[in-house]
């Protein structure tokens, strides 16, 4: 037999792996929670483990160099945020006015009597409409369902073929197609006018459909949303004016007429369900208060103080149980040890927010004294890891989607961090570019809006060197379309 070529070689490679331990993991997990999370945690916590017990006590500790930290319970700050995103508008359609919230005469009669009720959902506005109709037992059920099929801002979120499908297939039902778009109708004429559109082009048809077809601004508007919709989104004024056949004048006032009369969400105006609510609320976990040149750093709320109820702690201790009570010494060592690690857990969670929110005071120090964005500094999870010697993806942690109250309104922690600009120029921040950038769009002449490359210019101008991508990133921040999406008649 031929000898073996083959060699096994056995190499020890030694590496360093960091590894986190179950109190660590569940830290982390911690440190994410929101405030509501966390009383979730506690409540569910004080039921399940007998060992756990409140303390009605809280105390007041303050820190160096004037910021106090008040730890005692708070009425929960709320600040309402609605997620704009899932608005079915056209891509590139920026022309709402500031008056686009108002409809005119299209049908909001009903709104105005009924819509009182601020607690009242828009599915509940909407089927309490087709109550007050005569309508077979079947159309309201078709017509019920299709209002299930409606979101907060009055779209729907399937067409009408899906929703036949839906009923006829999913729920093995047999219904002519006919029936179906009976209901259909009969929802989207409900108030407010708009209700059950497709997308935006159809919400603003809706609306114009209920209007006096007789006044010429409102034809107008309505060919040019029926037939010209693309153009008009996109503002290519001078296109959409030779293809109606009519001056500036007259087709201003048609543009005006439909970002100030017309509303692109009627359904936003009712109400939102207990889970959009829910979705749609920011808790902030941070106040800070400024009088004169001290800065005040709260917490909003701070969970209930809680201790191990005095006989666990007394049984805990007694390790030589005689065996017979070993499965009663196993229970409670075993919730002595839940509710210690509980307690433990929070105390670092409050202890790693405050020592971060506190960072951050100290290192933004000119706008909270000031309330002017331009003066938030550039600021890395370094800067705040050199002042509380905090690992980076702990602070990346309870930084993450939480929310600071100022007394010039609610801010979201990753406001405040940002990397440089402009290279080796400490002095110029993000937020003093944007608001550069802001002040040149909002003073350009509308008639000609200005392309990045001459923003950049003009901020080049200014003593701000960046380069045309950076002015375009920034502006779409600001919510700014490109310059040809800017213009007016």
């Amino acid at each position: 037999m031929p000898p073996n070529n083959h060699n096994l070689n056995q190499t020890i490679e030694q590496k360093q792996v960091q590894t986190l331990t179950p109190l660590q993991l569940k830290f982390v997990r911690f440190l994410e929670m929101t405030p509501p999370e966390v009383e979730d945690e506690i409540r569910k916590n004080l039921v399940e483990n007998p060992a756990l017990e409140v303390i009605d006590n809280h105390t007041e500790q303050k820190t160096e160099e004037g910021d106090v930290f008040n730890e005692s319970a708070s009425e929960m700050m709320k600040a309402d945020y609605r997620d704009e995103d899932d608005i079915p508008t056209s891509a590139e359609y920026h022309s709402w006015g500031a008056g686009s919230s108002q409809a005119m005469d299209s049908g909001y009669n009903y709104l105005e009597s009924t819509a009182a009720d601020t607690d009242i959902t828009l599915a509940d506005y909407l089927n309490r409409q087709l109550s007050e109709q005569k309508l077979s037992p079947e159309i309201m059920s078709l017509s019920e369902y299709i209002v299930g099929n409606i979101n907060h801002n009055g779209y729907l979120t399937r067409n009408l073929h899906q929703i036949y499908d839906d009923i006829t297939i999913s729920r093995g039902l047999e219904i002519p197609y006919e029936m179906v778009e009976k209901a259909y109708n009969i929802v989207r004429g409900l108030d407010p006018a708009g209700i059950g559109a497709n997308d935006l082009r159809d919400c603003l048809l809706l609306q114009l459909n209920r209007l006096d077809k007789g006044k010429e601004v409102v034809r107008l508007a309505t060919t040019i949303i029926k037939d010209y919709f693309d153009i008009f989104s996109q503002k290519h004024w001078d296109q959409l004016s030779r293809l109606l056949n009519v001056d500036d004048k007259t087709l201003k006032q048609a543009v005006d007429f439909i970002t100030q009369h017309l509303n692109p969400k009627p359904g936003a105006q009712i109400g939102y369900t207990e889970v959009e609510k829910a979705a749609a609320t920011i808790i902030p976990e941070f106040v800070v208060d400024v009088e004169g040149d001290k800065i005040t750093v709260n917490l909003t709320s701070q969970p209930p103080e809680l201790a191990i109820e005095p006989s666990f702690v007394l049984k805990a201790v007694a390790e030589d149980a005689p065996a017979y009570k070993k499965q009663e010494y196993q229970f409670i060592k075993k919730h002595y040890d839940e509710a210690s690690e509980l307690i433990k857990l929070l105390e670092m969670r409050r202890s790693t927010l405050l020592k971060v929110i506190s960072a951050i005071a100290q290192l933004q120090r000119p706008f909270f004294l000031s309330d002017d964005e331009t003066k938030i500094k550039p600021m890395v999870l370094k800067d705040i890891a050199k002042l509380t010697d905090l690992d980076l993806s702990v602070i990346s942690r309870a930084t993450s989607g939480k929310y600071l109250l100022t007394r010039s309104g609610v801010y979201p922690l990753k406001l405040f961090f940002s990397e440089r600009p402009v290279e080796d120029d400490e002095s110029i921040s993000k937020h003093s570019i944007q608001a550069a950038i802001k002040s040149i769009i909002d003073n350009e002449d509308k008639k000609h809006p200005l392309a990045d490359e001459a923003i950049t210019k003009l901020l080049e101008q200014q003593g701000i060197k960046i380069a045309r991508r950076t002015v375009t990133k920034y502006r779409e921040n600001l919510g700014y379309p490109v310059g040809r999406m800017r213009k007016e008649i």
